[in-house]
């Protein structure tokens, strides 16, 4: 892997688009101090991955854009683009390139952030995953700037190791782990989910159980049950067929019986017209006496319907007055509410004012102790400044003393580099190995799944057409017994037209009929009037007209017999039960107690009575069999609905399957292809193996000896230690003070939220107030609109209506007076009739009992009409019914049933006993045993889900071991020769002198730090810091070029680091880069006139323009 070049623009003082090509050897960048060569290194690390702005010389990462100058204006973004030449197959193939791949990264001010590769947008961990294995990182050992040295010698053995891991390749090891980590946390999850579900369908399990064994119990009863209810019906069918055969025969026998008491009784009648004739002459005289008293009747009933409506005008106006008063009571209750919680809000908006100051004060309070806690932290910073100068101080002077001696072992270089890159390659492939086969095992677990879930959606789609036909046959059940409930209902309809049929030619005739209109016609059974009037005369038929003369005289022209009154009468007659009154009205027209006769007329009120009564009975059983014919209806539309639900589910589920069809195909291919490429990488493994065994054979025979360890720093030594335990006490301080600054911020921020927070409430009750005063605005206008309402009510309408009911009253005493005194008169006149009627009665008393003889008679035969009419349609209904209900012929099999010994009342006891342990039962799952096989086979379902979850959490276990190991040996082997080089190249560096490079916890590998410990020659050192800056320098030097010497890095950047290097010191860096830029490109900040003297290419930084940086570029000879 190469650095091709670099682009920036927008980043910090590269406004422009500027291009940085980087060839091989050596790249030095030359310029004064604040032009901006930093920035180009910081450009490095911000596209290599680096997110914290002060690992970027910032407080923010706003200040890596472009802030403006005196000339521009500040951008928007920053972008910075890598482009990066001979990289691996793998790479170039994931990415779609062949040799090159560029990488960018974008910032803009707003904080939103870009990532591409190869100008496909991408996340930064695939730009990080891109150099794994190279050594190369934000914060590797490849990249120092200024500063870093100082970090490098002081930092921590747990910053230290960081270094190691890049050098060992350990960084993907770790991601992997974390990758598999995150999995085994899924995993768990999902377990435990599982777990979770398998518990929900035990319950449901156990409860489908007992579900299955009620069911079962409701179909062994449903058996005894319907046994029975055949045998009932078969009963009652046998019964009704005996009861038809007898009932036709009494009708014979009645309608002779009836013939002669017809003829006997129309004897009569010819001996009663007789006398009527005299009667008839004797009632003309009394007619003008009626008319007058008809008259006067008529203007009293006028005058009191008129003062019925008086008084219910002044009722009606004194319960809306009572109501409007209500009205104006609750409007002022609401007014008293809407006041106490306007002054609530009031009192609630002061409070929360006063929240609102005291937050303020105490904003204010804590912003001034985060200024002192500041300012204090300062003061210990420049203490810290002041212990790392003295710290450079020893440490020059410990470095004054090495010497630089480098014995080049190039053939065992190459075979560590060379089993080194085996390793990783096989590390690798036992990585990708272990992915691949996790990545199998995880798509065959989630085709199990996948199958799984297609058997469940199958058995659930045969289940749910199951339903469907259920609810088909039910749908028809249904629409045959609607259709039976109608030919029911049809049936009674033609009863019942033909029973009025027969009131009205027994009440009216045919030829009463074609005189009048039917809306002119009633009889008086209809109307609300005295039992026992009905009694005596139901046949009579009651004029709606008030035409009285035009009625009696369209009746002189009809032959037919007929009882009548006038509808205008019926008051009067309610109240003359009791006393008798004749009136001859006509030649063949009576008016006797307010009733008028036709000569010849029948009574017929009993017979009439009846009919009536069975009218009023079919109604009720129309009404009823409407009542179930809408039930019905609703039920069917119901099913319906459910049907057409039903089907909609069957099309997603088959949709379902479809997708999980698909879902399995796709796996299936992933597997095959997945396990090819694990195939090869096992085939590479195996021949890795061999070549790392051979190089280890050769390593073998050239390795030598290690060098001693050297003792002359010690009190050198001691003195750094001491500065350092000086430095960590004050670091400790400024670190307890940062904590101390960062709580306040937060409690700052805590406050400031709370001062918003009450600001709203604050703004909310102001709107609330607002909402309340518009209410009580609203209710004020409506309870005076109520109250002018009610003043005009009580003050003119009541008056006038008071007034002209006094009036009305005083006209109707007045008529009811001149009323009395005709009735006195015509009282006198009909006494003098009474004697004449005499011999009347005797013969209507034998005329009338004749008469009941007929009429009991015709009674007796149209009830056996009736009750064969009932008996042969309760027969068709039996038939329809069992037909509906069993879907079998009663008439073909109802003798199957009969017994000798049939007791029906114990039959239905049985039965009414079986119904109620039925109902004992409760609601049915019908679907239940169902639910239960499927429930079943989810629930071993599931449990097969979780042990198959339990062996991936215990692979992913097995992976994360096997990470471990492949961790500790990389970072073992890694360890032990970094650790040589750096004793190795300390030496020749240095020209003598003490390395050494440790582990805080060889124990526990994956997790011990790293310390370095060098003692220059001549000196004794205690503690690193006592090194001078030129030794640091040089220390940090040989860490770089050890770890170059066992893996190097594709690229190195160094800022400054020759800056604190003597000539002689400069001369001995300068050539280990020549000779090792061979391996890598190495790209060079310096003022140094010798290490520039060793560049390939040289580049100068400039900012002719105040505050923007610009590059010259030099190609240097050789």
């Amino acid at each position: 892997m190469k650095f091709k070049k670099l682009i920036i623009q927008g980043f910090k003082s590269f406004v422009d688009k500027t291009v940085i090509d980087f060839p091989d050897g050596i790249t030095c960048i030359v310029g004064p101090n604040g032009s901006g060569k930093s920035n180009i290194l910081d450009a490095i690390r911000w596209i290599l991955g680096e997110q914290n702005p002060k690992e970027l010389r910032g407080s923010d990462m706003d200040d890596i854009i472009f802030a403006g100058s005196e000339k521009r204006s500040q951008s928007n973004v920053a972008s910075v683009t890598l482009v990066i030449s001979d990289i691996s197959e793998e790479l170039a193939g994931k990415w779609g390139s062949f040799s090159e791949i560029e990488i960018s990264r974008k910032y803009y001010r707003d904080g939103e952030r870009e990532y591409f590769i190869n100008n496909k947008r991408c996340k930064l961990k695939d730009i990080r995953e891109i150099f794994f294995d190279t050594g190369l990182g934000a914060r590797s050992i490849s990249i120092i700037e200024q500063g870093k040295v100082e970090k490098i010698i002081s930092a921590s053995p747990e910053e230290i190791r960081v270094f190691f891991d890049e050098a060992a390749g350990i960084t993907r090891f770790k991601e992997k782990k974390k990758d598999a980590e995150k999995r085994l946390e899924q995993a768990k999850e999902n377990l435990n989910r599982v777990k979770d579900i398998i518990s929900e369908v035990k319950e449901k399990y156990d409860a489908l159980y007992l579900q299955v064994e009620k069911l079962k119990n409701y179909r062994e009863l449903k058996i005894r049950r319907d046994l029975l209810d055949k045998t009932i019906y078969a009963y009652n069918y046998h019964l009704s067929l005996a009861q038809y055969q007898e009932f036709l025969k009494k009708n014979d026998e009645i309608q002779i019986k009836l013939s002669s008491s017809i003829y006997e009784y129309e004897n009569l009648k010819k001996q009663e017209q007789n006398l009527k004739d005299e009667i008839s002459k004797l009632e003309s005289e009394l007619r003008d006496k009626n008319n007058k008293v008809l008259s006067i009747t008529e203007e009293i009933g006028g005058i009191t319907s008129e003062v019925s409506v008086l008084q219910n005008n002044i009722t009606t106006a004194e319960n809306a007055k009572q109501q409007m008063n209500e009205e104006i009571n609750s409007i002022t209750n609401r007014l008293r509410d809407l006041s106490l919680m306007r002054e609530s809000i009031v009192k609630l908006q002061d409070e929360i004012k006063s929240v609102v100051e005291t937050k303020r004060s105490e904003i204010a309070e804590l912003e001034n102790t985060i200024e002192e806690l500041v300012n204090q932290r300062d003061e210990y910073k420049e203490e810290v400044d002041v212990n790392r100068r003295r710290f450079l101080d020893i440490t020059e002077k410990i470095s004054k003393i090495r010497s630089n001696i480098i014995k080049h072992e190039s053939e065992m270089n190459r075979l560590n580099k060379d089993i080194s890159r085996l390793e990783n390659e096989k590390s690798n492939i036992l990585g990708e190995v272990s992915k691949i086969e996790s990545l199998i095992a995880d798509l065959k677990i989630k085709k199990d799944i996948f199958f799984n879930e297609q058997m469940v959606i199958q058995d659930s789609y045969t289940r749910e057409k199951e339903i469907v036909n259920k609810i088909d046959e039910e749908l028809k059940s249904l629409s045959d017994k609607l259709s039976a409930l109608k030919v029911t209902k049809s049936t009674r309809e033609q009863q019942l037209k033909l029973i009025e049929a027969e009131v009205k030619k027994q009440s009216y005739g045919e030829e009463l009929s074609r005189y009048f209109d039917e809306n002119e016609l009633s009889l008086l059974l209809d109307y609300k009037i005295d039992d026992n009037i009905k009694k005596f005369f139901g046949d009579v038929v009651v004029f709606k007209t008030s035409n009285r003369k035009g009625v009696l005289d369209k009746l002189k022209g009809i032959k037919t017999d007929l009882k009548f009154v006038f509808e205008e009468e019926l008051d009067y007659l309610n109240g003359r039960v009791s006393s008798f009154e004749f009136e001859r009205i006509d030649e063949n027209i009576l008016r006797i107690n307010g009733i008028y006769y036709k000569s010849g007329s029948l009574d017929k009120a009993e017979y009439i009575i009846g009919m009536k009564k069975e009218i009023v009975d079919i109604k009720d059983d129309i009404k009823e069999i409407s009542n179930n014919i809408e039930k019905f209806d609703s039920e069917l539309n119901e099913i319906k609905k459910i049907k057409n639900e039903k089907i909609e589910y069957i099309k997603n589920i088959e949709n379902q399957l479809k997708e999980l069809d698909k879902s399995i195909a796709n796996i299936d291919i992933h597997i095959k292809n997945n396990n090819g490429i694990r195939d090869n990488l096992i085939k590479r493994e195996i021949t890795i193996k061999k070549e790392i065994n051979f190089c280890t054979e050769e390593l073998k025979k050239i390795e030598e000896g290690r060098f001693s360890d050297a003792q002359q720093l010690e009190e050198l030594s001691k003195l750094q230690k001491e500065l350092e335990e000086e430095y960590d006490g004050i670091k400790s301080r400024i670190d307890y003070y940062d904590e101390k600054i960062e709580e306040s911020k937060e409690q700052l921020s805590d406050l400031k939220v709370e001062y918003s927070t009450q600001l709203e409430k604050l703004n909310s009750s102001r709107k609330e107030q607002v909402h309340i005063d518009k209410e009580i605005t609203s209710a004020t206008t409506k309870m005076h609109h109520l109250k002018d309402r009610l003043t005009r009510l009580m003050t003119v309408d009541i008056n006038n209506w008071m007034n002209l009911l006094k009036m009305n009253r005083e006209k109707l005493n007045e008529l009811e007076k001149n009323r009395l005194i005709l009735m006195d008169e015509k009282r006198l006149l009909e006494q003098y009739i009474i004697d004449k009627n005499e011999q009347l009665r005797s013969i209507n008393s034998d005329l009338e009992d004749k008469m009941k003889l007929v009429k009991k008679i015709e009674q007796e035969l149209q009830n056996i009409k009736i009750r064969i009419a009932q008996i042969k349609t309760s027969t068709e209904n039996l038939e329809k019914i069992y037909l509906e209900k069993f879907n079998l012929s009663i008439r073909d099999e109802y003798a199957e049933f009969l017994r000798d010994t049939i007791n029906i009342n114990e039959l239905k006891n049985e039965l009414s006993a079986i119904e109620n342990r039925i109902e004992e039962i409760g609601p049915l799952n019908m679907a239940a045993d169902q639910e239960y096989l499927e429930i079943e086979k989810r629930f071993r379902f599931l449990s097969g889900q979780k042990e198959d979850i339990e062996n991936a959490i215990e692979r992913i276990n097995g992976i994360i071991d096997e990470i471990d190991a492949k961790t500790i040996e990389a970072f073992r082997e890694t360890f032990q020769d970094v650790r040589k080089h750096f004793k190795e190249i300390f030496k020749i560096l240095f020209g003598d002198g003490k390395a050494e490079i440790s582990l805080t916890n060889e124990s526990d590998i994956l997790n011990t730090g790293v310390e370095i410990f060098v003692q220059p020659p001549g000196k004794r050192l205690q503690n690193m810091t006592l090194l001078s800056g030129g030794e640091k320098a040089m220390t940090a030097c040989v860490l770089l070029f050890a770890m170059f010497l066992y893996k190097p890095s594709p690229f190195c950047f160094l800022d400054e680091i020759d800056a604190p290097l003597d000539d002689a010191n400069i001369g001995r860096f300068a050539k280990i880069v020549q000779e090792l830029s061979s391996k890598a490109q190495f790209v060079i900040i310096t003022h140094n006139q010798k290490t520039m003297e060793v560049a390939d290419y040289l580049y100068g930084v400039t900012m002719q323009e105040p505050g923007v940086s610009k590059i010259v570029s030099v190609k240097m000879g050789k």
